[in-house]
Order: structure tokens, then C-alpha cells, then sequence
């Protein structure tokens, strides 16, 4: 009898393991809904971009020295600013909503807020109210719920896409004005102060190259009523001088360009990289 139940009992462990297995093979898929395909985006062949608001129409081209602004001016573009319009269709793994074209409206993307062209994609930015910090956006024909943290960039313009650099490098200055100091690139390539100024070439070429690298920590439209306290004026080889107004000091340094509308922004420490020769730079 015993032998027998032993033998029952084994029996009935070993149907149980075989409909655990079965049960652990054959288990329902997760409820959980796989993360949407990433849209790809070639950015190497991307030529043009154009960005319309309801204030402003851009548009910037690649060119072998860099992005250009075309319109509404025409200036080196931000390499940064660029490269985060690219991350635009970077959806954070939202998936397309369901909705018929004839929805749109109740989006806001009748009349959108913006639109960007990337190459040949479309990006429109609802103009309705974002909903926790995110926005309907339609890429091509599909549309997201995404966060909302490209708008801002774009509505800023102009401002938002031009270079941070007061003479971007594009720009080959043969001659600098500053207040109190006139340098000129003489015919070996070397920064020389103009008669009876003192100054070393490399000092002065230090100075200079400040001018077309030191990056403002933002920039604004040019709107300031106060006269400037000083001008500057840039030569350029093969095109017209700029001509910069010094507007401030303290407690920013506030540089203005008139011919584009838009004023730079930097810490108040770094005057002295813009206007005081110097060989031992403080980074400020």
C-alpha cells in the first residue's frame, strides 16, 4: 500500500510539473506596448532648413564653411542651435496617435504655431495649449504627443540661430578699432598695434582671435535707447566692414550689432578678453 501511494503521489507531482511548464511556455504576451520605431533622420544630406512663425520666416543653408543663415539675415548660423532642430523627430518613443486628417484642427496644426522643414520632412507644432509639458506635433502625417522643448528654441528667431560669436571665424579680419587700440595684420599674417601703442603679436593675435571665439552666453534683439560707450570696427577681406557698439559694461558686457538687429550678452569679467591685450588669458 505504501509503495502504491508513493507511486500516486509521484504521478501527481509530475503532471503538475508538466502543466507548469506548459503553462510557463504558453504565457500570455505583456500587456505592455513595444516602443515605436525611431524616425531616421539623414542629417549629412539635409541642405536646407526652413522655419516659419508667426513673426518670422528663416531659412539656412549648408555650406562648406558651415550652416548659413539666408534669411532674414545673412550670417553664420549656430552649429549647436542646428544640431538640436535635428533631434526634432527624436519622439522619446511616443507612438503615433490615432487621429483622421480632419482632426487636425482640434491640435492646432490648421494654423500651427510653427513649422520646420528638414529636408524634405515636415514638422508642424500644434497651437494649442501643451498638455504636461508636451505638444501635439505632426511629423509628415503623423502625429505625437512629445514634450515640448523645441518651440522655444525655434520662436526665438533669428536670435536663437545665429552664431554666438561676435566675428565668427568665416570672417578673415585684417584690421580691428577698439576703443583706445587700432590693430593690423601685416603682410607676413602678424597683429600689429598702430604707431606709438604698445602691444606683442602674439598679445594682440590672442585679442583678436577672442573676437571670433569667445561665445556670448546669449543674445537678444537690439532695442537699447542708451548711446554707446564705444565703437568697434571690424575690416574684412573681400567684403563690407561690421561695425559694433559697445553698450555696456557692468554688470554684463552688452556688444551690438545694428546691421543685424541683435545684441551680445557676456559676463561682465570677460571685458577684458575683447579689449585689453593680454599673453596670459584669463578665461573670465
Amino acid at each position: 500500500m505504501l509503495s502504491r501511494r508513493w507511486l500516486v503521489n509521484g504521478l501527481l507531482i509530475l503532471a503538475i510539473a508538466i502543466l507548469a511548464a506548459i503553462g510557463y511556455r504558453f504565457e500570455p504576451a505583456s500587456d505592455a506596448q513595444p516602443q515605436a520605431p525611431r524616425i531616421e533622420l539623414d542629417t549629412a544630406a539635409i541642405e536646407r532648413i526652413e522655419i516659419r512663425t508667426a513673426n518670422e520666416q528663416l531659412e539656412l543653408q549648408r555650406q562648406p564653411a558651415g550652416w548659413m543663415l539666408l534669411e532674414p539675415l545673412h550670417w553664420p548660423a549656430d552649429r549647436a542651435s542646428v544640431e538640436r532642430l535635428f533631434r526634432i523627430v527624436d519622439t522619446g518613443g511616443a507612438r503615433p496617435l490615432e487621429t483622421a486628417a480632419t482632426d487636425l484642427a482640434r491640435f492646432g496644426l490648421d494654423n500651427p504655431q510653427a513649422s520646420v522643414r528638414l529636408g524634405r520632412i515636415d514638422i508642424r507644432f500644434g497651437s494649442v495649449n501643451s498638455i504636461g509639458e508636451r505638444r501635439y506635433t505632426q511629423i509628415d502625417r503623423a502625429l505625437y504627443l512629445v514634450p515640448d522643448v523645441q518651440l522655444p528654441l525655434i520662436q526665438q528667431g533669428a536670435a536663437g540661430f545665429v552664431d554666438r560669436r561676435l566675428l565668427p571665424p568665416a570672417f578673415e579680419v585684417t584690421a580691428l578699432s577698439l576703443p583706445g587700440l587700432e590693430l593690423r595684420r601685416d603682410a607676413d599674417g602678424d597683429w600689429r598695434a598702430a604707431e606709438n601703442e604698445a602691444g606683442e603679436a602674439a598679445a594682440l593675435a590672442g585679442l583678436v582671435d577672442n573676437w571670433q571665439r569667445l561665445e556670448a552666453t546669449r543674445i537678444g534683439i537690439y532695442q537699447d535707447p542708451r548711446a554707446p560707450t564705444g565703437r568697434i570696427v571690424a575690416t574684412l577681406r573681400d567684403a563690407q566692414p561690421i561695425e559694433l557698439l559697445l553698450l555696456a559694461t557692468d554688470p554684463e558686457l552688452v556688444i551690438a550689432n545694428p546691421a543685424l538687429g541683435l545684441q551680445y550678452h557676456f559676463r561682465g569679467t570677460q571685458y577684458a578678453r575683447l579689449f585689453t591685450p593680454s599673453s596670459d588669458e584669463n578665461p573670465g
